[in-house]
């Protein structure tokens, strides 16, 4: 893989994105977020984007992200895969995390694999 347009690392989401158009829900949840790398592969079928956050982001709202960041920056050219980071360690004991973000890890499940998730 390659870096692709490597002076937006550790951008603010809109500042490396500033095209983007998001529903406001999505808009408010990824405007916090920084963006620390953007990379390619060599055949530019597959853009990762590495998204860090200081809070929970549910996997519903990172797949409607991916779609349109493909959909409106990448021009349905390639696939995008968000890898995103929390930063919560702090503020969440493991009993809580699950609590909180279990709908999410359920529905990643979901699209990864109808097997595993059943």
């Amino acid at each position: 893989m390659e870096k692709l347009n490597g002076d937006r690392m550790g951008k603010r989401f809109f500042d490396a994105f500033p095209a983007l158009q998001l529903y406001s829900e999505q808009a408010q949840i990824v405007e916090n977020t920084t963006i620390d790398k953007i990379v390619t592969t060599e055949d530019k079928k597959l853009i990762k984007v590495f998204l860090r956050s200081s809070e929970l982001i549910h996997k519903k709202h990172i797949y409607i992200v991916e779609s349109e960041l493909k959909r409106q920056i990448f021009l349905n050219r390639s696939k995008v895969k968000i890898i995103e980071r929390f930063e919560v360690a702090d503020k969440y004991s493991p009993r809580e995390f699950w609590k909180k973000y279990r709908d999410s890890v359920y529905v990643e499940l979901a699209v990864y694999s109808k097997v595993i998730y059943s």
